[in-house]
């Protein structure tokens, strides 16, 4: 005969793929006729966007597009000229295991940008992206607590209780939010905008029931050219605060958050010609980590009959040290003219890899610095300078491994 068991179905998701893709796209354009003939590209600002993301069999898709502003002087003289173009891309990484049923997230990154005139009418563009996903796929686990009315069958069985650090729930929100700013740049004339570029950022976020509140705020870098044609750079911080439903969990969850723009507008508002209308298309992504008590049947036997068992092995993660930690890095960069001041600087971030040496992860990364500067003829020059660093952290999580007695044992009666 067989035993009947109390068993606990456990619901959670796992990690089927996670990792960071690299690549480069690049795209020949047509000067519009609106614009004048290039005499030198200066530089070039770029914002790189989510627009979708998809499970498939096998694999996890991503599409997206980075807009770039090319800022160049013209044939004919005078202040700085710009023009825009948009480069589309996809990226899609092996996730063994991911069904449809799945879920996607991703983040995209510009590495750099840069642009080289054909001629005075066509440019090629070229944009180094890095693009990081992560694929959820659900999982059923089934655990053997124990036997039902063991003292019929004369069963004795060793019960330990363990706790499992699992993923619960994955979750997103789309949201938009607007906002008009000042530019107090410089005089009072009009302005005309440049360039911007968008960073969001989550700073906060907690359950309370089902509901998961978050907090951040998006650094809004503007680029502005005045009357007279200099440029200058402009920041502002734009706060935000949502409310996502994760139904089905408690408050003593852990969420890691990520927010992603999706899209970016700023238009001209008002009429002093001085502030823009800024709207900006995001999408929340969470994972929400829990504790879970976990009790598993590890070992039986019978003082009346003959047992005959199967075993199996039950995974546990536990979370060992979850940490943030800062690096700073201070270089002198070498110009190729003489600067007579900076107008504008950025950083933009690349791959990240992680390797195990020991008990630490080591991180290692690397950032790219684009400066923009007048030199001692008043003439803006870009430099593109890269870093690499080094980062060494606690962030480890181990798995348990217990055996756990399954779905069948057999009992025999003795001769």
């Amino acid at each position: 005969m067989e035993l009947e068991f109390d068993r606990d179905v456990i619901h959670c998701w796992e990690i089927a793929a996670d990792g960071t893709l690299c690549q480069e796209e690049t795209l020949e354009t047509i000067v519009p006729d609106a614009c004048p003939d290039i005499l030198r590209i200066v530089a070039v600002c770029g914002q790189a966007t989510l627009n979708g993301k998809q499970a498939q069999e096998g694999a996890a898709a991503v599409s997206g597009s980075v807009r770039a502003v090319l800022l160049y002087q013209p044939e004919e003289g005078g202040g700085l000229r710009r023009m825009e173009a948009a480069l589309p891309f996809s990226a899609q990484m092996e996730a063994p295991g991911l069904t449809e049923q799945g879920q996607v997230h991703a983040c995209v990154r510009l590495r750099g940008a840069e642009a080289r005139a054909l001629n005075p009418r066509k440019v090629l563009l070229r944009a180094d992206l890095a693009v990081d996903v992560t694929a959820f796929q659900p999982r059923e686990r089934v655990c053997c607590q124990g036997v039902l009315e063991p003292e019929k069958q004369g069963v004795q069985q060793l019960v330990t209780e363990q706790e499992s650090y699992q993923l619960e729930a994955i979750q997103e929100k789309p949201f938009t939010f607007s906002e008009q700013v000042r530019l107090n740049a410089g005089q009072s004339e009009p302005v005309q905008l440049a360039a911007c570029r968008a960073v969001p950022l989550c700073g906060e976020s907690r359950l309370i029931g089902s509901k998961l509140i978050f907090k951040g705020s998006v650094e809004l870098q503007l680029l502005v050219q005045e009357a007279g044609g200099g440029l200058t750079a402009c920041r502002e911080n734009l706060p935000f605060s949502q409310i996502m439903e994760v139904p089905g969990l408690g408050e003593g969850g852990e969420c890691r958050m990520a927010v992603e723009l999706t899209q970016l507008s700023c238009q001209p508002a008002g009429e002093d010609g001085r502030t823009v209308e800024v709207v900006l298309d995001l999408l929340a992504q969470a994972q929400v980590w829990s504790r879970r008590p976990v009790t598993l049947l590890q070992d039986l036997y019978s003082t009346a009959l003959q047992t005959q068992v199967e075993r199996e092995e039950q995974v546990l993660w536990q979370l060992v040290e979850q940490s943030s930690r800062t690096q700073n890095v201070r270089e002198l960069l070498e110009t190729g003219a003489l600067p007579r001041s900076v107008t504008d600087s950025w950083v933009s971030l690349g791959e990240i890899r992680r390797n195990r040496e020991g008990e630490q992860l080591v991180l290692e990364g690397e950032a790219r610095v684009t400066v923009l500067y007048l030199d001692e003829n008043d003439n803006l020059q870009a430099l593109n300078i890269p870093f690499n660093g080094t980062l060494r952290a606690f962030h480890i999580i181990l798995q348990n491994i217990l055996r756990n007695l399954p779905l069948n044992t057999r009992t025999e009666g003795n001769d």
